[in-house]
């Protein structure tokens, strides 16, 4: 409920700038976008990933983890892209996507790295 008020006050606000600073509302707009990222990032999200290996006990819990916490990163940086593409910023949104994207890339070569050197211990 906290974070329903807390977006509805941004977007009271957001409107309220608009109105009166509307060269401005475009920088707003993103620190508002971040706030109510963050929000939901601490409170819903990062409680969820930490839970998540918890459900499943299974060999798979680490993977299960990266691949939420992959997903969820990709959604937020699309996110952003998209964003930073309306209000005339495109290219800074497609390198920060380009960004997140070789830092998962780089996430995952570990994961691959320690499932290669298993795999070929097994071998004779």
């Amino acid at each position: 409920m906290e974070i329903i008020l807390s977006a509805v006050i941004m977007v009271f606000l957001l409107v309220m700038l608009d109105t009166f600073l509307p060269r401005m509302a475009p920088f707003f707009l993103l620190i508002f976008f971040f706030l109510l990222l963050a929000q939901l990032a601490f409170r819903v999200a990062i409680p969820l990933l930490q839970e998540l290996p918890l459900a499943w006990d299974g060999p798979g819990a680490r993977q299960i983890r990266l691949i939420a916490g992959s997903a969820f990163l990709f959604y937020l940086s699309a996110s952003f892209r998209d964003m930073l593409g309306e209000i005339g910023y495109g290219p800074i949104g497609r390198l920060s996507h380009m960004a997140v994207q070789l830092m998962l890339v780089g996430v995952w070569l570990g994961e691959f790295r320690e499932t290669a050197s298993v795999l070929t211990s097994l071998l004779p």
